[in-house]
């Protein structure tokens, strides 16, 4: 989806304008600069970060 069709959906769907914009230029900066990968979930868990795939194909029922 570009940009302005992902802007419209959002204003679309009660979004104010100033977050829309805020949220998509996020969004874009992350595309070339992704955040860093930390180890604080293992730290304060003890037990390794779980990919978001692995999260929702063992709560999928939940949302059925």
């Amino acid at each position: 989806m570009c940009r302005e069709a992902a802007r419209r959906r959002l204003v679309d769907t009660g979004w104010p304008l100033g977050i829309v914009d805020g949220a998509l230029d996020f969004l874009a900066a992350r595309v070339d600069a992704p955040e860093s990968v930390t180890s604080t979930v293992r730290d304060v868990t003890g037990t390794p970060a779980r990919s978001l795939r692995d999260w929702t194909a063992d709560h999928a029922d939940l949302f059925r």
